[in-house]
């Protein structure tokens, strides 16, 4: 009987002494911030690598972290596209404390990016080399490049000659000329213009074959006389040419 009521004595002693001890425990609290705009940074996560004790940040980017015990510490503060964070501390009380860390300022990261190359080529490269300037500023003609057809908005090619002083676009059974040519009117009557398309010449019945979008610039010349020479059909009257330039990469219907 007397060694049963040694054993429960010391039982009691060895429980009074261990639940105080184990009740005192700090608990961590913070927030944390974007360094430059100072937002708070929703679900940043905050970690006591030592304890593997961890939470999240609230909407306000605060935190909370209780159940930390004694000792040296590493807190390991981290959000998607942020640099990491760390906080180290040394912990030596021993009752319950409220350790406040303030605000802690994570870095967005910074990708650098290998160098890139640009080489840019001038907007009108297509036509510069096909002498469409050249000709504007020498020949007696109508130009169009692709900025004045985009601002036209129109559905059909044809439709770019209602502008044109001399030039009308023919009715459905038309026997002259067909659907949708341009051609000028002389002495009454219609005679059909030639066509080039990127400087060959063309014998489509309709010009609306080619795309608005798909052209890069327009020549238009009203008579023999006023046709660069390059484009003169040898032994076929004509009442004028029409140079259609297509852009790089385009398609016809």
């Amino acid at each position: 009987m007397r060694w049963a009521g040694c054993f429960a004595l010391s039982l009691l002693a060895a429980t009074a002494l261990v639940f105080p001890v184990a009740a005192q425990r700090a608990t961590f609290v913070g927030v944390v911030l974007d360094s430059l705009t100072g937002a708070p940074l929703v679900g940043a996560s905050v970690e006591v690598v030592e304890q593997g004790l961890a939470t999240v940040a609230d909407e306000r980017g605060h935190f909370e972290l209780p159940g930390i015990s004694r000792g040296n510490f590493t807190i390991l503060i981290r959000h998607a596209g942020y640099e990491e964070g760390t906080v180290r501390l040394e912990l030596t009380e021993t009752r319950p404390v409220r350790v406040d860390l303030g605000s802690i300022a994570l870095a967005p990261l910074v990708f650098q990016l290998d160098p890139i190359r640009v080489e840019a080529e001038p907007l009108h490269r297509k036509l510069q080399k096909v002498g469409f300037f050249h000709r504007r500023n020498s020949a007696d003609g109508t130009f169009l490049t692709w900025e004045d057809i985009r601002d036209q908005d129109v559905l059909n090619t044809s439709q770019l000659f209602r502008r044109i002083p001399g030039f009308r676009t023919l009715q459905d059974g038309s026997i002259a000329s067909g659907r949708g040519i341009p051609s000028i009117s002389n002495a009454g009557s219609y005679c059909q213009v030639n066509y080039y398309i990127d400087g060959v010449h063309t014998a489509a019945a309709s010009i609306d074959v080619v795309l608005p979008a798909a052209i890069a610039g327009v020549e238009v010349y009203s008579g023999a006389a006023t046709i660069p020479p390059s484009f003169r059909v040898a032994g076929n009257p004509t009442c004028g040419a029409v140079l259609i330039w297509l852009r790089d990469g385009s398609v016809r219907r």
